[in-house]
């Protein structure tokens, strides 16, 4: 959880607190009756965790907490936290970036290969898992053409532009390239997610970033594969 929910929600508890208070600020300070209150516990844990997350960060904020948790009245804690919540707006957004290994392309193919794989780590960061999945696929058609052209001359993307990843496996194999059983595996599963993510169904796939993630890690794992001896 984000630190600037785990304010929202801590404040928020601070909030109802205030309303079940008749009197306003006297609530807290009449904790023995309210020991077992969910509310209570919420605002203890909440400061807990923001305390533990901003210290994990190297934000020291040691004089803000020690006063929220000294403070009498709820007001007094809302202002602390407030306080909190404007030096936590000050750090810098930090986004989860899909780092993709250094893979050797052949030259011919390589600038595009590169290319794609530049454009697939953006749609994983802007969270356009379809997008991944096509991506991935396009770049296993790209390699799988280059391997069949370097062991048979012929260019199948001029010829037979449409064919699918299983027929051109095939395809290499009849000319006496044998893949290894666990990738042309991966190479399946890898093309029955993007045939799911693509084509109209009844019930439409949408990757989960956890799945994309996955089939980014099958995809760079094929091509290392295939091309470890460029």
């Amino acid at each position: 959880m984000k630190i600037s929910k785990k304010i929202q929600d801590l404040n928020s508890a601070l909030i109802l607190l205030r309303k079940t208070d008749k009197k306003g600020t006297k609530l807290l300070t009449n904790f023995k009756s309210q020991q077992n209150s969910a509310l209570h516990a919420t605002v203890e844990n909440s400061i807990l965790a923001i305390e533990k997350e901003l210290f994990s960060q190297g934000i020291n904020v040691s004089k803000q907490i020690n006063s929220f948790k000294s403070a009498k009245s709820i007001e007094e804690k809302q202002a602390i936290l407030e306080e909190i919540s404007e030096l936590v707006a000050q750090i810098p957004e930090q986004k989860d970036h899909m780092g993709i290994p250094q893979i050797t392309f052949p030259t011919e193919v390589r600038d595009e290969m590169n290319a794609d794989l530049e454009e697939l780590k953006r749609c994983f960061d802007a969270t356009c898992y379809r997008s991944v999945v096509v991506l991935c696929g396009r770049l296993l058609e790209t390699a799988l053409h280059r391997i069949h052209f370097e062991i048979g001359g012929q260019d199948l993307l001029e010829k037979s532009p449409g064919m699918g990843l299983g027929n051109l496996i095939a395809r290499i194999e009849e000319k006496g390239i044998k893949l290894d059983p666990g990738l042309t595996n991966q190479i399946h599963l890898i093309n029955q997610v993007r045939i799911y993510s693509v084509h109209k169904k009844q019930q439409p796939f949408y990757p989960s970033k956890t799945q994309a993630h996955a089939i980014i890690l099958y995809t760079t794992d094929v091509l290392k594969k295939l091309f470890k001896n460029k």
